[in-house]
């Protein structure tokens, strides 16, 4: 069996020549509701999530709202990692309580 780092195994499925998009679910803990990580990634992040052409197609919350479902999709799977790792992302998401 052939193992790969994230990162060898996107490149590797992309050179197939299969759709760049990469869909995925992702849940995550939130501290100051689901209205404030609403406006997160409706006005503060929006600018970056175009940058990395990251798409939130839906979100939503638990009863309690402290954590969120979402399913969003990003044109280049590779830059998961460059989302992830922008100090504006991580300073907002802290500030927003994610």
């Amino acid at each position: 069996m052939i193992k790969y780092s994230n990162r060898e195994f996107l490149k590797s499925y992309l050179v197939k020549g299969i759709s760049n998009i990469m869909k995925f679910v992702s849940t995550f803990e939130i501290t100051k509701g689901f209205d404030r990580w609403l406006h997160l990634v409706d006005v503060e992040l929006k600018e970056k999530l175009e940058k990395y052409g990251v798409k939130v197609h839906f979100a939503c919350a638990n009863d309690d709202e402290t954590r969120v479902y979402d399913m969003s999709e990003i044109d280049d799977p590779i830059l998961v990692e460059a989302f992830m790792a922008d100090e504006e992302v991580i300073k907002l998401r802290t500030e927003a309580g994610v």
